[in-house]
């Protein structure tokens, strides 16, 4: 399996289905990452200058990472379906990751322990 890369990105939409986490780009490209091959889940922060933004990365055993944006359409009801799928998910993340503004704070939610 190769080394995959999606951009977060406002122009994105991300599903979960019986294929796993499915990501669709503005040019129509699909990636659909089986939940099996899923061996962390983080969230951290872009610094845009005016605001920040919220992304979850999604690394598969390959290495690749997946990065969904808090503006990708579907972003929502991914985060509720996820603790359904990755028990043991960290659910207080957000007010860690939200603040202080401006800085990544990056933060494991879920870490696949064989």
């Amino acid at each position: 399996m190769s080394r995959r890369y999606l951009p977060a990105g406002k122009y994105g939409r991300v599903r979960l289905n019986e294929r796993g986490i499915e990501f669709m780009g503005h040019d129509g490209k699909r990636s659909a990452w089986p939940c099996s091959s899923v061996v962390r889940i983080e969230a951290f922060k872009h610094d845009l200058f005016g605001y920040d933004e919220i992304t979850l990365a999604v690394v598969d055993t390959a290495g690749g990472t997946l990065l969904i944006s808090e503006e990708d359409d579907g972003y929502e009801e991914l985060l509720q379906q996820l603790p359904g799928l990755f028990p043991g998910i960290r659910t207080d993340w957000y007010s860690v990751v939200v603040q202080p503004p401006f800085a990544e704070n990056r933060t494991v939610l879920w870490k696949n322990t064989p």
